[in-house]
This record gives C-alpha cells, structure tokens and sequence, in this order.
C-alpha cells in the first residue's frame, strides 16, 4: 500500500482546507495510510516541510531492511 504524506501551509490559499478535508475523505474512504503536516507558511516548501518530507522518505528505506 501507498504511505502519502499531505502539507497545507496555515497560509495556504491555494491548497484551502476544504481541499484538505475532501483528500482526506478520499484517502480514508479507499483505507490508503496518510499523514498530515500543517506548518506556518503558504503554498511553499519550507524548511518545516522539507524536513518532515526527509523524514518520511527515510521511514521507506528502513521499511525495506
């Protein structure tokens, strides 16, 4: 299965909540596994988010020993 990861910025105008709350229900309703960041800041990859991406990513490589 899929892991997904989903990032919204507190700031986000282009990835509104609404948005985010109707992925989560298509996410829970087809029971893939995801987790969720909310950090300060807009539709952007800050250093929050780059860290929890690398993070995230390094959770398959420990996966797969």
């Amino acid at each position: 299965r899929p892991r997904i990861l989903i990032g919204q910025g507190s700031e986000d105008e282009w990835y509104t909540q609404d948005k985010l709350e109707r992925d989560r229900e298509k996410l829970e309703a087809l029971g893939l596994p995801f987790e969720e960041l909310t950090f300060s800041g807009g539709h952007e990859w800050n250093s929050i988010f780059r860290d929890r991406c690398a993070k995230f990513l390094d959770g398959f490589s420990t996966d797969r020993s």
